[in-house]
């Protein structure tokens, strides 16, 4: 499946749960950086995404924020892997992918701004 028509099949779900305007305008910025990072490593379909390429994501996300010279909040850096979490979630709630590689994506920072080792998101 290309990776952005997941993005719009599960914002159009967001969209018939009523999600708020804000909720989804959140998710859909998060999603758009989440599909850049792998349309520049070349991959444009879900399926070639693994749980390592995940931790890639995170990774980099993680620096990128840091490189900024901002602060690298917990709560905006956490919304960028939820987002990705509940993707991968309705995939595979919608049997659209076999696995719900979401269940491995750990926990962004914490509130002193460090990355944890392996704790989960939820």
């Amino acid at each position: 499946m290309i990776l952005q028509d997941a993005i719009d099949r599960y914002i159009q779900d967001l969209a018939l749960q009523n999600a708020s305007p804000q909720t989804i305008h959140c998710k859909i910025a998060a999603l758009r950086q989440f599909k850049a990072f792998f349309e520049h490593k070349g991959i444009e379909n879900i399926e070639p995404i693994t749980p390592q390429a995940l931790d890639e994501y995170r990774l980099f996300q993680f620096e990128r924020l840091n490189n900024r010279g901002r602060r690298n909040t917990p709560a905006g850096y956490n919304n960028l892997l939820i987002a990705v979490k509940t993707l991968f979630a309705f995939l595979h709630e919608q049997e659209l992918i076999p696995l719900n590689l979401g269940t491995r994506i750990l926990k962004g920072i914490n509130s002193s701004n460090q990355m944890p080792v392996n704790s989960p998101l939820w």
